[in-house]
């Protein structure tokens, strides 16, 4: 009889562990993920990581003009509710560019809103909406004695993304900067082949 019990105990300890193991504690519900407002899906061509292609027109600080290479990294944060940027640029006249900025729209405004900061000390903020597929986005430069209105441009030319800067000192838009994103993956698999 003892045997018969301690067999039963024996099989009773075996199923219940074999039974505990294969029962899994039931996992924390997901958090949902944040749904992009429509309004900010708009910007999802501007997601990514980029080398970059800068051209800076002639103007008196470098009358000549300027060429420069660099990179962009962009990632949604807080929540997909902004489009942090990060870029540096090596200019062999200007040195090197380091920027930060934070893209978004305001819902309250009902539109666009650029805030950004770099190394050269500089912090302008734009703000302004889609013209087709063109983000135009505007705002006041301060320099030493006033200030002057730029425009900056971000549209798709072909598979690349074009970034258009112009200023107006009072007589019109001119050209500033233009800047051509490339894929960074893209870039890397040319340079392979090569």
């Amino acid at each position: 009889m003892n045997r018969l019990i301690r067999l039963v105990l024996v099989f009773a300890l075996s199923y219940g562990s074999v039974y505990a193991q294969n029962e899994k504690p039931e996992p924390a519900p997901a958090r949902p993920k944040p749904k992009v407002a429509p309004e900010l899906a708009k910007l999802s061509f501007l997601v990514g990581e980029f080398t970059t292609d800068t051209k800076i027109h002639p103007n008196p600080v470098a009358p000549e003009g300027e060429a420069a290479l660099g990179t962009l990294k962009t990632k949604w944060a807080l929540d997909s509710m902004f489009l942090l940027l990060e870029e540096v640029i090596d200019f062999p006249l200007f040195g090197t560019y380091r920027g930060m900025g934070l893209l978004t729209y305001d819902r309250v405004g009902k539109q666009y809103y650029l805030g950004m900061h770099n190394n050269f000390g500089d912090h302008p903020s734009y703000k302004g909406n889609f013209v087709g597929d063109t983000l135009i986005l505007e705002g006041q430069i301060p320099f030493e004695g006033g200030s002057f209105t730029q425009h900056v441009m971000w549209l798709w030319d072909g598979n690349n993304i074009k970034l258009w800067v112009r200023n107006n000192m009072g007589e019109g838009f001119v050209p500033v900067i233009e800047q051509t994103y490339l894929p960074a993956a893209k870039t890397s698999k040319e340079n392979r082949k090569k």
